[in-house]
């Protein structure tokens, strides 16, 4: 007896049946709602609700490719690309990642053969070691830059991905090289679907990011925002998010109209109302979030984990799982480890005695640190501390 493809791929992957009532919900709100937004408290499933929707209008030949996923850079980089693997539905996908790395093989080799060619430069004419070192890297610095841009170009042109995924930081980058591709080619803004995870990131109007979308807004067809904070820090955050949604259709074309008719300005130094305050606070005023509320409540579905202990089960608090993907050359570090035994950090050799003390230093160099023969702690990466901070700042 053996097991085939199909049967590992029916026992391991998750379909639709295994969606949550809510999730289901959601899934139809969204389709009916093209421009729309998800306030999801974390953990409740907000990737698979997506995918799912996006898998069903390509089922229906409502959508071809490629739509665009932004996200925080560590979502980008693993929580999207795990989900879409583990789900029948989404599985068949294809996805681009819009991302290119110091310590990709490929930027390496670039940044190494230049560097290289300029360092026995400088050693030819007598450089110190240490003088000639500093001026290659210098030297070498912009073949590395080039290399990632070449890079980054060429995943963005891959037009046979159903998905994009880009980190926020870059999204200005991905709207200046459309419109560069437009001026040159014709070819401009290709994403018809393009889904803000943590859209709470594009709470200012004023940012760059805010003004990069915003251009773009007339070439989208459907734009989706997932947050599950879309306001911790008060009701003005709202105004943004809205305005891409509907072009101040709900909230208003204009925040200043926005904030005097929903919020009151008091004067920080007397206490007192003041709309011409220089020192002054906006606080909402009395039955003002109710407003807020029933303005937007056709366009933004608003689910909390308590409100589905039936289907969540009855926890204390729900587990959130984030995935951390190391960088491709602490990884390989790490796997050689495995192999040898030993662990090489710059100047720094870690050695395991036996398979039992492998495990255990394999399991503290993937969480961060190890310890050495005298016990002193040895730090290997960040990745787990960044993602705490990510986490802590998503719920604001």
């Amino acid at each position: 007896m053996y097991v085939t493809f199909a049967d590992l791929y029916a026992k391991v992957l998750r379909g639709r049946e295994a969606l949550h009532r809510y999730q289901r919900r959601a899934v139809a709100f969204l389709l009916a709602n093209p421009f729309s937004a998800l306030f999801l408290d974390v953990g409740m499933g907000k990737c698979v609700i997506v995918l799912t929707m996006i898998a069903d209008l390509i089922l229906g030949g409502r959508f071809k490719g490629p739509a665009l996923v932004i996200a925080p850079l560590r979502v980008a980089r693993a929580t999207w690309p795990a989900e879409i693997r583990e789900w029948k539905q989404s599985a068949g996908m294809s996805f681009q990642l819009i991302r290119a790395e110091d310590d990709d093989k490929e930027v390496r080799a670039i940044f190494r053969e230049a560097y290289q060619r300029r360092y026995q430069a400088e050693r030819r004419v007598g450089e110190t070691p240490k003088v000639a070192a500093r001026n290659a890297s210098r030297y070498a610095a912009p073949f590395r830059l080039a290399a990632k841009e070449r890079i980054r170009q060429a995943q963005a042109r891959n037009m046979r991905a159903d998905l994009h995924i880009i980190n926020i930081e870059a999204l200005e980058w991905l709207v200046g090289f459309w419109e560069q591709e437009g001026r040159r080619t014709g070819y401009k803004w290709p994403y018809k679907i393009v889904i803000l995870d943590e859209s709470s990131k594009f709470k200012d109007h004023t940012t760059k990011r805010f003004g990069a979308l915003n251009k773009c807004l007339s070439r989208i067809e459907r734009l989706h925002e997932l947050t599950a904070s879309p306001a911790t820090e008060g009701y003005e955050q709202l105004f943004a998010q809205l305005f891409l949604l509907d072009r101040g259709k709900r909230l208003g074309r204009y925040i200043t109209h926005y904030l005097k008719t929903y919020f009151s300005k008091i004067d920080l130094k007397t206490g007192r109302v003041n709309p011409n305050s220089k020192y002054g606070k906006w606080i909402l005023k009395k039955g003002a979030d109710k407003q807020i509320g029933e303005k937007i409540a056709d366009i933004c579905l608003v689910m909390k984990a308590e409100d589905h202990r039936d289907e969540l089960g009855d926890l204390e608090w729900l587990p959130v799982k984030r995935r951390i993907v190391l960088p491709p050359h602490l990884k390989a570090k790490i796997d050689d480890f495995e192999k040898t035994f030993i662990l090489k950090l710059d100047d720094i050799r870690i050695e395991a005695v036996n398979s039992a003390a492998l495990f255990n230093k394999l399991l503290q160099a993937t969480s961060g640190a190890v310890y050495d023969e005298e016990k002193n702690i040895i730090p290997v990466h960040d990745e787990k501390i960044e993602s705490l901070r990510e986490l802590i700042d998503e719920l604001q």
